[in-house]
């Protein structure tokens, strides 16, 4: 009997120890462990946890990484963030959020309620995270209801309140929506959220830069913040949106660009997105050499791969020759920065064995800035969202992407337009400036995009290289410059009252560089936009140290420089349509040497050969459509196909006797072919490339009839006739 009782007190004392160490274990003990952990990253699989964790851990000043998984395993990309971040991957149940909100906030004056649904949790945690306050759903536990220093509740949504606490409701959208705004009304930064899907990834960029919330992105632009991110589902993209978020606005007077700094928050899911943001918000305290390293590769150029050091960083160059995708995939493996220029799509970027990355089916890479100089990877759409080339990116590790949705290419202004982002000028004001350079030179309108956080930035504080100097000129700002990287880019922040159009360098080594806005012949590129205070300057800088000033007021030889360079920007741009890599003269070659060998008179009467005429003439307006649509080196045929042009254009016209009217014709067969790729252009491109083609266009005619009559003089003192 005695020993029955002993077993039973046994057992009864190890249920209760068990139920009571569950309690402890399961609610209090891990909170405080975790709250001692050095560098935790918080990883959770419910959407509810997600928005409560938002309130304690996403912040500016004391930031822990939050990542929602869409289930509650550990994945590759958990791992791959880690590998850079370097932290201790915490999963956490909903049990121990509630340990972890007491615990942070153990005497709360203020204590934020909400329902269950998406847009109370929103809001809620928006609130919550804005006042310091603990955010409870559906029930606060008594323990913090009991507590004296309790005096107000912020009640958000449909929730039961049985207390005497003063309680402000928030019981409809439209409220809680003001009530927010209003609490954060000198923000810096708009979130405008999509879907409801990703309101908990709105929820956090919000939280951490302080913003305000909308739902239009119309009303996050009238917010005239400085910053504005686009948080949304990639069903949403495509140009009309992308129109809408980067349309321009009356406050800006260079081009009525749109002045706020903007950036997408999207992926190919939520668990995507959620990286993203972690990745983003913790960069500056990730460590490593990869953070020293940068990647440049280009199909547009022969030169041999190198790499150098440039002031602590190393610099990687992959010429054509080496673009092949492994050793493409192995030198991006540990950088932060890649700026590749090649032709391209909305899935993927041409390199030498392939369209990367559409074989490459997984892949990691670090929390890089992805930069790609090839046209319309931005154009993305429903139907092709699933094999976008950014998303791709940013599914496997990249912090932030820059791309076009158009016709031509991110950058004029060097390699490294987006890396010398600081807090001064971040990523999103940079962006904004290469849209300006694009709208000097070949777009429209706006068409360089941005996934990512636009108020991001590499470095602290800007490069320390230029000192405002007194100018000799009465209409001029003048900086000397000094230790600036050869190949590099200068930023610069000039208080004036009117945009500065043109700038002119010394260096110590005598040479002279004119710099204006839309440069690519004749001088070099620079790029204007307003800063509300003046305007930020961005240059390339070509040489050591010099001085360089700069103007409000144009010049006629600028202007004339301008001219003639968008004349010859539309002249290489057509020709290089044609032929897209290699030597764009194909045609001009190839029609003086058809001058020169069929010298006399050719007579055609068999209709037969007509016929053959008619029908190469066709053909060849087929492949001159084909070559320049293509992306692939076209030497070859595009050489074969002018000179059966030229066959045409000399035979068909044979019998006309009037030199003036013999001129026209042979001009206007000459012609034909770029004429036609004007009206390709014309719709395909923007307005302004038309207008530079057009130029091209009515030069090459000039330098065909100058060189027509040179050989007819040539010939006629030799004695001889040609028929051209």
């Amino acid at each position: 009997m005695n020993k029955k009782n002993l077993v039973f007190q046994q057992v009864m004392k190890t249920i209760i120890l068990v139920v009571f160490s569950s309690c402890i274990v399961g609610f209090r003990l891990p909170d405080s462990n975790l709250e001692r952990i050095d560098k935790p990253v918080y990883i959770v699989n419910d959407e509810s946890d997600y928005f409560r964790l938002i309130t304690f851990s996403t912040n500016q000043e004391d930031n822990i990484p939050i990542i929602l998984l869409s289930d509650d395993k550990a994945t590759d990309k958990v791992d791959n963030f880690q590998k850079y971040y370097q932290g201790t991957s915490i999963y956490l149940s909903s049990q121990q959020i509630d340990g972890l909100i007491i615990d942070h906030y153990s005497n709360p004056s203020k204590v934020v309620l909400c329902d269950k649904s998406r847009e109370s949790m929103l809001f809620a945690s928006l609130i919550s995270s804005a006042l310091q306050a603990p955010l409870f759903v559906e029930i606060i536990p008594l323990e913090i209801l009991n507590n004296k220093n309790l005096t107000s509740i912020i009640a958000v949504g449909k929730v039961h309140i049985g207390t005497s606490i003063k309680t402000e409701k928030l019981d409809s959208f439209e409220k809680a929506q003001i009530y927010y705004n209003q609490m954060v009304d000198n923000a810096e930064t708009a979130v405008v959220i999509s879907d409801p899907e990703v309101y908990s990834i709105g929820a956090e960029a919000a939280a951490y830069h302080r913003a305000k919330i909308f739902f239009n992105i119309e009303e996050g632009k009238n917010s005239k913040t400085e910053n504005l991110i686009w948080v949304t589902s990639p069903e949403n993209f495509g140009q009309p949106n992308f129109r809408r978020l980067y349309a321009s606005d009356s406050e800006n007077n260079v081009h009525d660009l749109y002045s706020q700094n903007i950036g997408v928050i999207t992926g190919f899911t939520v668990e995507d997105m959620s990286f993203l943001l972690a990745r983003t918000f913790a960069y500056h305290d990730m460590q490593g050499d990869w953070k020293a390293n940068i990647v440049y590769a280009s199909m547009k150029t022969d030169e041999t791969s190198a790499i150098s050091t440039n002031n602590g960083v190393k610099e990687q160059y992959l010429g054509r020759a080496e673009f092949y995708s492994n050793n493409f995939q192995n030198a991006i493996s540990s950088v932060n920065y890649v700026f590749i220029s090649s032709h391209g799509g909305p899935t993927g970027i041409i390199i030498n064995d392939g369209i990367w990355p559409l074989m490459k089916s997984d892949f990691s890479i670090p929390p890089l800035l992805f930069v790609a100089e090839a046209c319309s990877t931005m154009d993305v759409d429903v139907n092709n969202v699933n094999q976008s080339i950014a998303l791709k990116l940013i599914s496997s590790g990249a912090m932030a992407y820059v791309g076009s949705m158009e016709l031509g290419g991110v950058s004029v202004i060097g390699e490294q337009p987006f890396y010398h982002s600081t807090s001064q000028t971040p990523l999103g004001e940079l962006v904004r400036m290469a849209n300006s350079v694009r709208m000097d030179f070949d777009a429209d309108n706006a068409k360089v995009i941005l996934i990512g956080d636009p108020a991001f930035y590499y470095m602290k504080d800007q490069l320390d290289v230029a000192t405002p100097i007194a100018s000799t000129h009465a209409s001029g700002y003048a900086f000397e410059i000094k230790n600036a990287s050869k190949n590099s880019e200068i930023i610069l922040n000039i208080q004036s009252q009117k945009p500065i159009v043109r700038a002119v360098a010394t260096l110590d080594d005598g040479r002279k560089i004119t710099f204006f806005p839309g440069a690519n012949y004749f001088g070099a590129p620079m790029g204007v936009i307003s800063n509300g205070s003046g305007y930020t300057i961005q240059i390339p800088w070509l040489g050591d140290d010099g001085d360089v000033v700069f103007f409000d007021n144009w010049s006629i030889p600028v202007l004339i420089r301008r001219y003639f360079g968008n004349t010859f920007t539309g002249m290489s741009g057509l020709l290089q349509g044609y032929t897209t890599m290699g030597n764009p003269w194909n045609f001009p070659v190839a029609f003086l040497l058809f001058a020169l060998v069929f010298r006399k008179r050719l007579i055609i009467k068999n209709p037969h050969l007509i016929s053959i005429m008619v029908v190469s003439l066709i053909f060849s307006l087929a492949i001159f459509l084909f070559l320049f649509s293509t992306s692939w080196s076209i030497r070859i045929p595009i050489t074969i196909a002018m000179f059966i042009w030229c066959f045409i254009s000399f035979s068909f016209f044979e019998k006309i006797q009037n030199s003036i009217i013999k001129t026209m014709f042979s001009l206007l067969l000459f012609l034909i072919p770029f004429l036609f790729g004007l009206f390709i252009t014309f719709l395909a491109a923007s307005s302004k490339m038309t207008v530079a083609v057009l130029q091209g266009v009515i030069l090459l005619g000039f330098v065909f009839t100058f060189l027509k009559v040179i050989l007819i003089r040539i010939l006629v003192f030799s004695k001889k006739k040609i028929y051209l």
